[in-house]
This record gives C-alpha cells, sequence and structure tokens, in this order.
C-alpha cells in the first residue's frame, strides 16, 4: 500500500527585535521612516524585524541592525532592555545598543525612506507617525528608571542591568495586544 503525503510546512517566526540605537554624545535616539515597501509605512521605527529560523533574539536585532542601516554590529554590542509577549506568544524584543561617534545610516534593503536622530523629547511628539516599535518605547521604556539609568549610567551601576519588571513587561504586553 502506497500513501501519498503532500506536506507544506511554512514556518513564520513571529517574534521580533528591535534596536534602539542611541548616541550618547548628541543624546539622540536613531529613528527610520518605513518606506512603503513594507507595512506601516511611513511611520517612523527603530531598525529591527523578524527572527530567521534557528535565529536567536539577539542575533536577529544585530543582522536586521546592520542590514538596514549599512552599519555592522554585532550581537555582543547589545544589551538587553525588555521583552513583552503578546496575548498570541509573540515576543517583542528590545536591545539598547550605545554610541559614541555620529554615523549616517544608509537604507540599502529599501525597507528605509530616511533616518534621522531624535532626542528623548522629540520623539513624542512623533505621535501617529510613531510605528509600534517607537509607540511601545515611548510608552513603556523611555520614561523607566532602569532604562534611564541604562543611558545615563551611574558608576556603581551594572552596565549588563536588564529591566526585570514584571509591572513594565505586563504593560508592554497589554500595549501589543
Amino acid at each position: 500500500m502506497r500513501v501519498k503525503v503532500k506536506a507544506s510546512l511554512k514556518i513564520k517566526i513571529e517574534d521580533v527585535s528591535w534596536v534602539i540605537c542611541y548616541n550618547s554624545k548628541t543624546q539622540k535616539f536613531l529613528l527610520g521612516e518605513r518606506s512603503q515597501k513594507v507595512k506601516k509605512s511611513l511611520t517612523w521605527g527603530f531598525p529591527g524585524g523578524h527572527l530567521d529560523m534557528f535565529e536567536g533574539a539577539k542575533s536577529a536585532a544585530a543582522r536586521e541592525f546592520s542590514e538596514e542601516t549599512d552599519y555592522p554590529i554585532s550581537k555582543k554590542d547589545l544589551q538587553k532592555i525588555a521583552m513583552a509577549k503578546d496575548y498570541k506568544g509573540k515576543r517583542y524584543n528590545f536591545y539598547l545598543y550605545t554610541i559614541d561617534e555620529d554615523f549616517t545610516p544608509v537604507s540599502k534593503d529599501g525597507e528605509t525612506n530616511k533616518f534621522d536622530w531624535f532626542t528623548i523629547q522629540e520623539i513624542p511628539k512623533l505621535g501617529n507617525k510613531l510605528h509600534k516599535s517607537s509607540i511601545m518605547f515611548r510608552d513603556h521604556i523611555l520614561e523607566h528608571p532602569k532604562f534611564k539609568d541604562m543611558i545615563n549610567p551611574k558608576p556603581n551601576l551594572n552596565k549588563n542591568d536588564v529591566i526585570k519588571n514584571p509591572v513594565l513587561n505586563e504593560a508592554l504586553a497589554r500595549s501589543i495586544a
């Protein structure tokens, strides 16, 4: 007896990782305006995207940042900020990349129209022009005391400190539900 099996295996990784690039010299954050080539076009978001098959969240963040900005970084350069899950179990990962030099990102993948640097005060003023990643950052991470310590380190702060705040992660999850 022959059994004919027709299988279609299409696995889509829903988890996403974003890089919050912070220039400590200018005290500005890097955002890119998304092109019409991608969902949520003409919104301002952080470099990042979906994980590839068998790829870790931190590796995906470094890869996506490098692809989208044409500025190579390693996962060793990234510091975890927060992770939240939505009601479907999709994970949203945020990593901090701190620099102290100016660089001009170049969009070579066509996913970004342009990049610009914004201060903490300017990000909320973008209002409905913010991408989901930026809204989550603005509403739940930007004013968090641990995040402020990460971008303005004190001598006794552990540089690898991760926001381990269940209230924050729960609030992030509610914002993406």
